[in-house]
């Protein structure tokens, strides 16, 4: 393994260095080096950093994709009629979308103590890099390619956006 003695990371423009006092890759990105940081960055709190914008965006998707929101026109889209959904599916989409918000909120906790963002703002300006790179980005093509009209991107990835935006602020501020 190569030895990283500088490890530099680019984000939006600005150049944000990182020592990494490690002889190897797998010792200097393993999973001690994930809750190290995020402890660093987040001091005792670090579980409940973690879980307070995963809770954010779970219950805001609850709201979002609701039958007085978006429901309705979200399940046109797809094709999906009312009583359709069976209960074990939706019992297994949102555990998975519990576990995946969890990570999600994790991981941008990492690019909140890599940026060094430490407002609201700053915070919710990496939300929507994130949302830009790594949501947006991919999904608009692909929603292209596919056929599906926009407003299906508009709504699932609009609902993405505030949540970035919102997680993101939460943990800039958190630190």
């Amino acid at each position: 393994m190569r030895n990283f003695d500088n490890a530099v990371i680019f984000c939006s423009g600005s150049l944000i260095a990182k020592t990494a006092s490690s002889s190897s890759l797998s010792s200097r990105f393993g999973v001690g080096f994930f809750a190290e940081d995020v402890a660093a960055g987040f001091g005792t709190d670090v579980f409940l950093a973690a879980f307070v914008p995963e809770a954010e965006v779970w219950l805001f998707g609850a709201v979002w994709y609701s039958p007085p929101v978006f429901a309705k026109p979200w399940m046109a889209m797809l094709g999906i009629q009312k009583g359709q959904s069976k209960r074990a599916s939706l019992i297994a989409g949102m555990i998975s979308s519990l576990i995946g918000d969890l990570v999600l909120s994790f991981i941008l906790a990492h690019f909140i103590i890599w940026s060094d963002a430490s407002t609201v703002g700053w915070g919710a300006l990496i939300g929507f890099l994130v949302w830009c790179g790594f949501f947006a980005a991919p999904n608009l093509p692909q929603g292209i390619y596919e056929g599906r009209p926009f407003k299906l991107f508009a709504i699932n990835n609009g609902y993405w956006l505030i949540g970035l935006l919102v997680s993101g602020g939460i943990l800039a501020a958190w630190r």
